[in-house]
């Protein structure tokens, strides 16, 4: 008899995994277009196509979101493709607004003159997630994450090495 016991636990524990490992992943990303926040999710701060900084002392990013988002900073130096996470946690969006100083940018030994594209992701709850258990330093997102080049859920703007 209890080998009949051992295989009933089994398939349902089998059942239990399909169950978990079946939750498709694109139901978890964000869809600017039907939770209405696309339209709200901006980099208000700095403003213009390209702002000149100091790589040591940064620059000060403000933006909208609705309240509740989780919202990631990268920095990558323009044309490499490698991602640098700026923020271990999600930032808190409070009535509207997010807030970050993004410092250091880029590599002291940077020359002056270097562009760097600071990327916005505003994530939902699964790639919030990947991106909490990923390294620093990576090449791409997570899958339930937006594409880093694309439009949806993801905003960027290019700063200048104008000064160490």
């Amino acid at each position: 008899m209890k080998p009949r016991a051992s295989h009933a636990a089994a398939a349902l524990l089998a059942a239990a995994l399909a169950a978990i490992v079946c939750v498709p992943l694109s139901s978890a990303t964000t869809s600017e277009k039907a939770d209405g926040c696309g339209a709200t999710f901006k980099i208000l701060a700095p403003a213009g196509s390209l702002t000149n900084i100091s790589g040591r002392a940064g620059i000060q990013l403000i933006g909208s979101a609705c309240d509740g988002d989780n919202i990631f900073v990268f920095d990558r130096t323009v044309p490499d493709t490698s991602l640098h996470r700026d923020n271990d946690a999600p930032l808190k969006v409070v009535n509207g607004r997010w807030r970050f100083d993004d410092w250091p940018i880029g590599d002291k030994m940077d020359p002056i003159g270097t562009i760097y594209e600071i990327i916005v992701v505003r994530a939902g709850f699964y790639c919030a997630h990947g991106i909490g258990m990923m390294p620093a330093d990576v090449r791409a997102l997570p899958s339930p994450c937006p594409d880093v080049n694309g439009k949806l859920g993801v905003r960027s703007i290019q700063v200048e090495k104008t000064r160490s």
